[in-house]
C-alpha cells in the first residue's frame, strides 16, 4: 500500500470514527473500531463472547520489538492494528539488548548454516529457506524504516565448523532519523523507539497496561477470533477480523516454567521483567503444541536477592579473574563468556554433592582486577522505578562488596572458608594461570592472554594474578533468554498438536523460536527471530480474510 492509499485510508478511517464518538461511550483510549461494549471477559469459555469492547483486523499480543515489527509489516499490508502490551511502555526485551542483528552475506550460506545448527531440531527446510531469505533483507528494510546501519567485516558465528559460517556478520543500529544513539541502556533503544514512530505513523494503536489473558477460539471452526484482556483491572474483550500475533515474549521471570524446563536449576535473568511466559498457556489451552522448551540464549548471570537484581557478566576488567564451580576449580576457557551458548559448560551434575557443580558457580578475581572496573554490568539501570532496573556498580567495586554480592578474603584460606569452595583448588587453578601467562602459551582450557584471542578479543597481556586479597561472586546460569513456546511454520503460523495450523493464530519473536539445541549466529534474537520472523507473521496475518 503506498503512502497516498495509507493516508485517505487513515483519513476515512478517522472520519468514521468521528461519526461514532457523539454515540458511543465507556470504548477504552486506542481502539481501532468501538463495537459494543461489554466491559468485562464475558461469555463462557470455548464460547465466541456475545459482544465485544473493540475491534481491529490484526491483534498484536505483545509490543516488545517483535510485535513492533509485526504490527508495521501487518500495517503496511493494509490491516488496521491493534497491539496489547501489559507493560507501561514499548520495546520490551529488544529495548534492552545490545541489539546485534544478524545479516548474512547471502540467503544460500544462511540455509547452510541453519541446516547444520538447527534442522535436527526439527525445523523443517520450508522454516530455514523462509527466515533465510528475510533475514538477508534486514539492511534494506532497517534503511526504509530510517534506520541507520553497520555491518562489521568480523564474524560473530559461534559455531566455526557449520557450513556458512565465514559468511554469518552481524552489526547493529547506530542511530535513527539523524539522532545520535542513545548509549544508555543499550542499543537497542535506537531500533526500537525509531521503530515505535514507523507504527505510529500507519496508525498502528496501543494499549498499554493491558495484559492479555485468553485467546478467543471459534469452538467449530477453531479459528482464533479475538482476544480476551484486563486493563487496569477492568475485563475487554477485543475482535480480531483477520488474525492474531502471538509476541509475548520469553518465560526468562516465571520460575515454575524455568524450574520445570531448564537444566541446570536455578537460572537467572538479566532481562524485562514482564517476560512470565504468558502466551505459552494461553496458546497451549487452543491447542497448540510447543516445541524448543529447553532451549536457552545464555550464560553467567549475578544475581541478587535485594530487588531482585539480574546482571550480565563480562568478567574484570584485568585477565586475572577465572570462573569456578563450587569446589573451586575451572572448567572453561573464560574468554569465552559472552558466546551465547556458553550457559552449557554449566549443565555438570554433581553426583556426589547432588545438585549442579557449576551452577551457581563463582568468578573469583584478585586486588588489580577488583580497581579496574565494575565486574558486572547492566542493561537495565536506566529503566523507570518499578520496571526491573538493575542499579550499575560502582567504578571500583568496593559498594558491592560492603553490601555482601562480592566476599573478600585477604588470602586464598580466608576465601575458602568464606564461600565453601577448597583453597588447595583455588591455589592450583591460579598456579597454572601464571604458569601460562609467563610461557607465553594458552592454558589447557585454550585461554590465552595475547592480543586478539577468544571471542571477546584479548583476555590482556599482562595475566598474572597478584598475592591478595582475593575476591568472588556468586554466578548462575542464564543471562539473555529463553527460547521455546509454540511451534510455528514457515508462515509463522501456530501448530497444532497434529502439526495443522491453529487458524488466525500467529507467533514471531522468541516465544516459539525456531533456535534448539544451537542458537544460531549472534544476533539472532533480533536479526531473526524479531525482525525477519516478525516481518513474515505480519505479512501473513494481514492476508487473512476477515470472519464473519
Amino acid at each position: 500500500m503506498d503512502k497516498k492509499t495509507r493516508k485517505e485510508k487513515k483519513l476515512n478511517r478517522r472520519d468514521f470514527l468521528k461519526g461514532l464518538a457523539a454515540g458511543t461511550s465507556g470504548v477504552a483510549a486506542g481502539a481501532v473500531m468501538p463495537a459494543h461494549a461489554s466491559g468485562s471477559l464475558s461469555g463462557a469459555k470455548g464460547l465466541i463472547p456475545s459482544s465485544w469492547d473493540m475491534e481491529a483486523d490484526v491483534v498484536v499480543m505483545g509490543y516488545g520489538g517483535s510485535g513492533i515489527v509485526s504490527a508495521i509489516a501487518a500495517a503496511d499490508s493494509g490491516a488496521d492494528v491493534l497491539a496489547l502490551e501489559k507493560s507501561p511502555i514499548s520495546g520490551g526485551c529488544t529495548k534492552i539488548s545490545d541489539c546485534n542483528i544478524t545479516s548474512p552475506k547471502s540467503v544460500e550460506s544462511m540455509v547452510a548454516y541453519l541446516k547444520d545448527t538447527i534442522a535436527q531440531n526439527g525445523v523443517s527446510d520450508a522454516i530455514i529457506r523462509t527466515i533465510s531469505e528475510e533475514t538477508c533483507r534486514n539492511p534494506e528494510w532497517l534503511e526504509s524504516m530510517g534506520i541507520k546501519f553497520s555491518v562489521p567485516d568480523r564474524v560473530m558465528s559461534e559455531f566455526p565448523a557449520a557450513s556458512g559460517q565465514p559468511d554469518m556478520t552481524t552489526g547493529r543500529p547506530s542511530g535513527s532519523n539523524a539522532k545520535n544513539p542513545a548509549t544508555k541502556g543499550a542499543h537497542g533503544g535506537v531500533l526500537c523507539d525509531a521503530l515505535v514512530e514507523q507504527a505510529e505513523s500507519r496508525g498502528v494503536k496501543v494499549l498499554y497496561n493491558t495484559t492479555a489473558k485468553e485467546l478467543v477460539q471459534n469452538p467449530e471452526t477453531k479459528e482464533i477470533i479475538g482476544v480476551k484482556a484486563e486493563q487496569d483491572g477492568k475485563g475487554i474483550v477485543i475482535k480480531a477480523k483477520m488474525a492474531v500475533i502471538l509476541c509475548t515474549g520469553p518465560f526468562d521471570f516465571n520460575d515454575e516454567m524455568v524450574r520445570n524446563y531448564l537444566r541446570p536449576y536455578p537460572m537467572k535473568f538479566a532481562g524485562w521483567k514482564f517476560n512470565t511466559g504468558d502466551g505459552i498457556p494461553m496458546a497451549c489451552r487452543v491447542g497448540a503444541r510447543l516445541w524448543h522448551m529447553n532451549g536457552l540464549c545464555g550464560y553467567y548471570c549475578p544475581w541478587f536477592e535485594e530487588g531482585k537484581a539480574g546482571y550480565l557478566i563480562f568478567g574484570a576488567r584485568k585477565p586475572s579473574w577465572m570462573y569456578c564451580d563450587k569446589y573451586g576449580k575451572r572448567f572453561a576457557d573464560e574468554s569465552r563468556l559472552m558466546e551465547h551458548n556458553f550457559w552449557k559448560n554449566m549443565v555438570e551434575v554433581d553426583e556426589t554433592g547432588l545438585g549442579f557443580s557449576r551452577n551457581p558457580g563463582w568468578i573469583v578475581f584478585d586486588e588489580t582486577a577488583r580497581k579496574a572496573g565494575p565486574v558486572a554490568s547492566s542493561y537495565t539501570s536506566w529503566l523507570p522505578d518499578g520496571l526491573g532496573g538493575a542499579p550499575e556498580f560502582s567504578n571500583d567495586n568496593s559498594q558491592e562488596i560492603a553490601k555482601g554480592w562480592i566476599i573478600k578474603g585477604d588470602t586464598l584460606e580466608e576465601l575458602a572458608e568464606k564461600t565453601g569452595m577448597a583453597a588447595d583448588n583455588l591455589k592450583t587453578e591460579i598456579d597454572q594461570i601464571n604458569k601460562a601467562v609467563a610461557d607465553g602459551i594458552p592454558d589447557r582450557f585454550g585461554r590465552n592472554s595475547k592480543a586478539g584471542e577468544g571471542f571477546m578479543g584479548s583476555m590482556g597481556i599482562n595475566g598474572a594474578w597478584d598475592n591478595g586479597p582475593y575476591y568472588a561472586m556468586r554466578l548462575y546460569t542464564g543471562g539473555i533468554s529463553t527460547m521455546g513456546g509454540p511451534e510455528r511454520n514457515e508462515k509463522g503460523q501456530v501448530l497444532d498438536q497434529d502439526g495443522r495450523p491453529i487458524p488466525r493464530l500467529y507467533e514471531a519473536g522468541v516465544l516459539g523460536s525456531i533456535w534448539g539445541d544451537h542458537y544460531g549466529p549472534a544476533g539472532a534474537n533480533v536479526g531473526i527471530s524479531v525482525l525477519a520472523g516478525g516481518r513474515i507473521a505480519g505479512r501473513n496475518a494481514a492476508s487473512e480474510k476477515p470472519w464473519t
